[in-house]
């Protein structure tokens, strides 16, 4: 099993960086991992951001951190990594007690955004948003907020106040009609091609530029033993989940002129 090498997306100086790609190919992991290490190496602190509150319990926050090998990066100082009261910590368990380090990073959720409002983030430089793709299957509906990307620009306005930081945006290839893509001007994103990389650099309205790094993940052909049908070209080869209906004629009658994606809330798009 191939994994992503996110040397060119961690090397890139963009504020916001966009990590697209098939699930399972190491795109958390090699995130996660270099968060950490910029909190080992230079004291930085983070923010791991998901939609919505009910992804944010601290069991699942140190799942979701569970896999980096602590005790490695800190010389057995530490073991894993633990949540408590919206803060992350390292830790270890000595002699039946809970040893734990200076607060590393925070996590929270998009959808409470608001409560954060007049906190302080001073030695935040990293926000790391998880799966900020949603998928819209009928059965699993995982859906935006309500004006989504401005709601994350009012908590990076919050966060970095006057200073400069980095978001990284991290995603399964599950929703071509993901707001972001659109509210951003970043509709080529669903042409991209697996292992491409680009960079965008936005006007604002002060005159500066934000620049956003885009990059759709090498697809490495993974393989699942359990998974079959058409959702395996999805979870193991990196293509864009779309569902299939009941067409007006049948398939080959007709000259295909264009494709029409639509989500709920009324927002659609043509391609």
């Amino acid at each position: 099993m191939g994994y992503w090498n996110a040397k060119n997306a961690i090397k890139d100086k963009s504020q916001y960086k966009i990590i697209i790609g098939e699930r399972g190919n190491g795109k958390s992991y090699a995130i996660k991992n270099a968060v950490i290490d910029d909190f080992l190496l230079n004291g930085n602190e983070f923010i791991y951001l998901r939609r919505m509150k009910e992804d944010i319990k601290p069991s699942m926050v140190e799942s979701y951190f569970s896999d980096l090998n602590i005790d490695k990066k800190t010389k057995g100082e530490y073991q894993s990594i633990v949540a408590w009261g919206g803060s992350i910590f390292l830790s270890k368990l000595v002699d039946g007690v809970l040893k734990r380090s200076t607060r590393i990073g925070y996590y929270m959720s998009l959808s409470a955004w608001e409560h954060f409002k007049s906190n302080q983030f001073p030695q935040v430089t990293t926000i790391l948003f998880e799966e900020f793709t949603a998928s819209h299957k009928l059965g699993y509906n995982i859906t935006y907020l309500a004006n989504e990307s401005d709601k994350l620009m009012q908590l990076v306005s919050t966060v970095f106040r006057d200073r400069v930081g980095c978001v990284y945006m991290i995603g399964n290839t599950v929703d071509r009609t993901c707001p972001y893509f659109f509210d951003w001007e970043l509709d080529f994103i669903p042409r991209m091609v697996d292992g491409e990389s680009t960079q965008v650099s936005i006007p604002t309205n002060n005159g500066k530029v934000v620049s956003i790094y885009v990059e759709k993940t090498k697809n490495e052909k993974n393989s699942h033993s359990m998974i079959f049908g058409k959702i395996r070209n999805v979870i193991s080869g990196g293509e864009w989940e779309v569902n299939e209906y009941i067409t007006l004629f049948p398939k080959g009658d007709n000259e295909e002129i264009y494709r029409l994606y639509y989500m709920n809330k009324l927002k659609f798009c043509i391609k």
